[in-house]
């Protein structure tokens, strides 16, 4: 049976919460990834699935997972969190020329959000490239959900007004509406106290809760 993009997403980040020792070895993303050579190739095949590119066609999620695999992740020990907008910028636009179909710099920054700030949760990568410095300027991965739940945060506190903040699918966002969201979802973050970059975590919880009610029903069935 195929995954859902809520199974997919709430699979993608429970690999990163915060668990008992003992329960995930460490090594985990080389044991799921056992072809990959380099814990930044397993991580990029982890991150990235049929399910971040909904209705793209073929081709996204290889050139996806191929680009992030060879992602340079040393230029960021020395680089300033001031100057990661513009990093972030730079390796989108590389992305996005790297795709079977030009002009889609939506799925090329979800891509990077994704991959980034699940290599800001795992330890050794943490550690490795001093990642831990980026933490307040990681943009959260934009998707239907998140975008969804930050109007209505941002509408009840009267920081929406009608015309802004269009929907949109992942191939048709543009950087002007994505810098939109993220500084609403900054606000968002701020509030609840927790890094941006994190906040889809939060935003999907109930609906992750919602699914386990589900699928817990229908085992009892």
């Amino acid at each position: 049976m195929q995954s859902t993009d809520d199974e997919l997403h709430c699979i993608r980040y429970s690999l990163l919460m915060p668990c008992a020792p003992a329960s995930v070895p460490t090594d985990w993303y080389l044991r799921v990834e056992k072809q990959s050579t380099t814990p930044v190739q397993a991580l990029a095949n982890v991150a990235i699935t049929p399910s971040t590119f909904r209705k793209l066609g073929a081709g996204f999620v290889e050139a996806a997972q191929e680009f992030l695999a060879s992602l340079n992740l040393k230029q960021l020990a020395n680089l300033e969190p001031s100057e990661y907008p513009k990093w972030l910028e730079d390796q989108t636009q590389a992305l996005m020329a790297s795709f079977p179909l030009a002009e889609r710099w939506g799925p090329a920054r979800k891509s990077i959000n994704i991959f980034m700030v699940m290599a800001s949760l795992n330890q050794f990568l943490c550690d490795e490239y001093k990642l831990h410095r980026f933490g307040y300027v990681l943009e959260v991965p934009l998707d239907n959900t998140v975008t969804k739940k930050l109007r209505a945060w941002g509408k009840e506190r009267n920081r929406v007004r009608r015309g802004q903040f269009p929907t949109f699918s992942i191939k048709q966002l543009k950087k002007a509406d994505s810098d939109q969201y993220q500084e609403l979802a900054q606000a968002c973050a701020e509030e609840r106290g927790i890094p941006r970059g994190r906040l889809d975590i939060e935003l999907w919880e109930p609906q992750r809760q919602r699914r386990g009610e589900q699928l817990a029903s229908q085992r009892l069935k």
